[in-house]
């Protein structure tokens, strides 16, 4: 058994595994990869306590140190002490949701148990299938690790109740969760469309807004609160040109005639394959700002939760025009996968708008 542990989680994937009561394994989370997941699955909207504390504790650092800068490096160092406690709090708290993951098939649906302290065990029902999503951090990227989730009618990914849904893979080297994704749900090679060169420059304008707003809050952050040399600050509004190339090459979609695939996300990056028999409705969106540019988002909409939470398949900011022929493939394909006669299309399609 303790061999078994120290296998990397994508051999044990691939290995056949007799298929018995329990059914057949498709995947088993090592103490290694667990570590991993914990370590790598950091959420950055932690940071915002962290945030929250250094504002109100900078004035009292302020008014209490005499020696000049003394009480911003204090804080410095304490903010940087809270951010780690709070990193390594997180990874523990996965460390133990997920410790002895293993994921089955049985029959049409796959089943999940994890838990060091309480074991969970669950369904996921793939005759309610919605979406497969894999998904990866920066951090996860810059390892090659993944995640892949299933989401089903009515619930998603992290949800727990009876029937739901949950990750079905937390981690393992991307390569072995694509795998694993086109074996629950069939998809061809993905080839990623990306959005127009002019929407690389509205991200660009976007990010040195931003930075900007950033400098002028440590100005005055400095002025009100705590004196630091917030012209250091400025360094931000140049890295909107990297930040905005990045923006664009993590934005993507593709259409067959069994599946649409969007891409989005830069901290957290989000590949959603959908089948085309699964998408109840196709939006398209256009904000003031694109508008602007001429720009238009396609939204793919299932039955699933996320699709009501707004967290579901988009294709964001594409050309007026691919926008449209998007959007007419993707009905026209999904009524011909549930058997809508190719006459009825155009008045579909119309409906969809």
């Amino acid at each position: 058994d303790t061999d078994s542990e120290s296998r990397s989680a994508a051999d044990r994937a691939r290995e056949p595994t007799p298929v018995g009561e329990r059914g057949e394994l498709l995947f088993a989370l090592s103490n290694r990869d667990l570590l991993l997941y914990g370590l790598l699955s950091f959420n950055p909207r932690l940071f915002s306590g962290i945030i929250a504390v250094a504002t109100v504790a900078a004035p009292s650092l302020g008014g209490r140190m005499a020696v000049p800068d003394v009480g911003m490096v204090v804080l410095v160092a304490g903010a940087v002490a809270l951010a780690l406690g709070v990193w390594l709090v997180s990874a523990a708290v996965r460390v133990v949701q997920f410790y002895g993951f293993r994921l089955r098939r049985v029959g049409g649906d796959l089943r999940y148990e994890r838990g060091l302290f309480e074991r969970r065990d669950g369904t996921i029902p793939l005759s309610k299938l919605q979406t497969v999503s894999v998904e990866d951090s920066v951090l996860m990227r810059r390892y090659g690790f993944a995640s892949l989730a299933v989401e089903t009618a009515g619930y998603a990914p992290g949800q727990s109740p009876s029937g739901g849904s949950e990750a079905a893979v937390p981690i393992a080297p991307r390569a072995a969760v694509f795998e694993l994704a086109r074996e629950i749900e069939p998809v061809a090679d993905i080839d990623l469309s990306r959005p127009p060169e002019r929407a690389q420059d509205r991200y660009v304008r976007r990010y040195a807004l931003a930075g900007l707003g950033v400098v002028a809050a440590g100005a005055l952050v400095s002025r009100l609160v705590v004196s630091f040399p917030w012209y250091a600050l400025a360094v931000l509004v140049p890295l909107a040109v990297p930040a905005a190339r990045r923006a664009r090459a993590t934005r993507g979609v593709y259409s067959d005639s069994d599946h649409v695939v969007t891409q989005a996300g830069w901290w957290r990056r989000k590949t959603t394959v959908v089948p085309a028999h699964r998408v109840q409705t196709v939006l398209r969106k256009q904000t003031v700002f694109q508008r602007r540019w001429a720009l238009t988002s396609v939204v793919i909409d299932t039955a699933g939760s996320r699709s009501l939470s707004g967290g579901g398949a988009v294709a964001i900011d594409r050309d007026g025009g691919d926008a449209d022929a998007l959007a007419d493939d993707v009905v026209d394909c999904t009524l011909l996968s549930v058997g809508v006669r190719g006459d009825d299309t155009a008045a579909a399609g119309s409906a969809a708008d």
